[in-house]
């Protein structure tokens, strides 16, 4: 076609952090750090809400449920609940958040401490089938 002006989409992507499945990281430590936070308080809401339901039962649950939280999975498992329609929302909510808990917790056995990187970037990690 002459004079073609359709354009090819592009991307461009940057990795500051990330922790490898065996526990390992690569990246900025200031990521590291700010990411490590963020798992931990999104593992905390977890806990509080999974605390919520033994203690206070199902309405307690769904009343903190409704609380804003900056847990990105929960907004997800909410809107794939709701248009789930088999079963109860509630029974969807609750074995979703104790799925979660279960991986975070699988997880969490690799650590949860911020790793101790130096001051500089963390080398690039060598071709190991790794990104």
């Amino acid at each position: 076609m002459d004079g073609d002006t359709r354009l090819v989409p592009k991307a461009t992507a940057k990795v500051e952090f990330v922790q490898f499945e065996d526990g390992s990281v690569w990246g900025n430590k200031n990521s590291a750090i700010d990411a490590f936070d963020t798992r931990a308080r999104r593992l905390h809401f977890l806990n509080v809400l999974e605390q919520t339901y033994n203690e206070g039962g199902e309405q307690n649950f769904l009343d903190k449920l409704s609380t804003t939280s900056d847990v990105f999975l929960i907004d997800l498992l909410k809107s794939a609940c709701q248009e789930k329609g088999e079963g109860s929302y509630f029974d969807c909510i609750h074995n979703g958040i104790v799925r979660l808990l279960e991986i975070a917790k699988k997880y969490e056995m690799l650590g949860n401490e911020p790793p101790r990187l130096s001051q500089k970037d963390v080398p690039k990690k060598e071709a190991t089938g790794h990104p």
